[in-house]
């Protein structure tokens, strides 16, 4: 899952991305989640609902390094940051 993640983020062509991903709107027939990319604008509006490190830890992140990720689940909601890694879907960005 961590490499299509970043798989997503770089195919953005941005130095920077959050990803969102809504597990209360999972398809049990697809068996899929809605993942959601966010850009700067985006970002911004929902730090003043999850916190200015949200938004911090945002603008020192770059593709390449981390990703951001954005989750909600039946009434839980974060985020974290992870390393980024493409492992076997480096050579399908290129």
């Amino acid at each position: 899952m961590k490499n299509v993640l970043c798989f997503y983020a770089k195919e953005t062509g941005q130095q920077r991305c959050a990803l969102a991903l809504d597990f209360d709107e999972y398809d049990q027939r697809d068996g899929a989640v809605p993942l959601h990319i966010l850009l700067d604008q985006e970002l911004k509006a929902l730090s003043l609902i999850q916190g200015e490190k949200l938004q911090d830890t945002y603008y020192k992140s770059q593709i390449g390094n981390d990703v951001i990720v954005i989750y909600a689940a039946q009434g839980l909601k974060g985020w974290f940051s992870m390393k980024f890694e493409l492992g076997k879907y480096a050579a399908a960005s290129k």
